[in-house]
């Protein structure tokens, strides 16, 4: 993969930008849910943008998302990790659980969701609520 600018996120694509913030707002609305580390959080945006395709014909996000051991995650979930971390915007906490390694985001601020509606919103925080 292609690395991209660590320096701010207006260096990312559009699609990217808004995969940033759900990101950020993900993990925040998710930080007491012992089980959230990265599988669940890209399940989490998997579910989110494809049933809101499914229901209104446009993803939330945009991103392309391949298939992993654990299930689905966006493509470019690597670089745009290594951006939020690079910019001080988020960290990624490591820890035993299960006997397993769990890699958890923690956000570094608030996502900004000027470029999201309420409905995206709304229904992001339905997939949130069904997986906890």
């Amino acid at each position: 993969m292609t690395p991209i600018d660590l320096t701010t996120t207006a260096t990312l694509a559009n699609d990217e930008a808004k995969l940033v913030e759900l990101i950020l707002y993900i993990a925040d609305k998710c930080e007491n849910d012992p089980h959230f580390g990265k599988t669940k959080l890209n399940k989490i945006l998997f579910f989110s943008d494809m049933l809101y395709y499914g229901f209104f014909g446009n993803a939330i996000t945009g991103v392309e998302y391949f298939a992993l051991e654990n299930g689905p995650a966006p493509k470019r979930m690597i670089p745009v990790l290594e951006h939020l971390i690079g910019n001080g915007e988020a960290c990624v906490a490591k820890r035993k659980i299960f006997g397993k390694e769990q890699h958890r985001v923690i956000p570094n601020r608030d996502a900004n969701l000027d470029c999201f509606d309420a409905r995206e919103i709304a229904f992001v925080d339905s997939v949130i609520e069904y997986t906890i």
